[in-house]
């Protein structure tokens, strides 16, 4: 009797652990890569509504990571963050524009991304474009190898272009 016991706690123990690494898999894919949707009050999109034709405007980006709320990176950690985009006469998806925008910028610290566009015809655009935040874990793994995360968050902004 005890060692059916026995048997049963192992197995019992087994089950539990593996549902445990499952469930931690998934949440970590789910949380550290990917496309997300991100709340209003970690990106901030401060820009223009209106252009002037042939006038190069000034933006900035204000992008508030929900990765580094949990992440403290180490001296040999990296985290690059760039704002790709360009100006469309319809709204594009990520996926349209990876690969197809016009220009990239650079964070200047953590969270500020400045950057500066313009038209050169009147009407109705959008500035479309993408956040992409890397951050590379060193000696992450025991065997010494680095972990990767990779996010995107999509970024639009309804922009008219007027003559002077």
């Amino acid at each position: 009797m005890k060692e059916s016991s026995k048997g049963l706690k192992r197995i019992l123990n087994k089950e539990i652990k593996y549902f445990l690494i499952t469930l931690l898999s998934i949440i970590t894919i789910a949380a550290c890569s990917g496309i997300k949707k991100i709340d209003n009050n970690r990106l901030i999109v401060k820009i223009q509504n209106k252009y002037l034709l042939d006038s190069l405007e000034y933006g900035e980006i204000i992008y508030k990571s929900p990765a580094m709320d949990t992440l403290v990176l180490k001296e040999k950690d990296k985290r690059f963050l760039w704002f790709h985009f360009g100006i469309y006469n319809q709204p594009q998806d990520i996926k349209q524009l990876q690969g197809h925008t016009i220009e990239s910028y650079k964070a200047i610290n953590d969270s500020v991304i400045p950057f500066d566009s313009k038209h050169n015809k009147e009407g109705t655009y959008y500035l479309e474009g993408y956040i992409e935040e890397t951050i590379l874990l060193h000696n992450y793994y025991n065997t010494g190898d680095m972990r990767k995360i990779s996010n995107l968050v999509k970024v639009s902004k309804k922009i008219i272009v007027v003559d002077k």
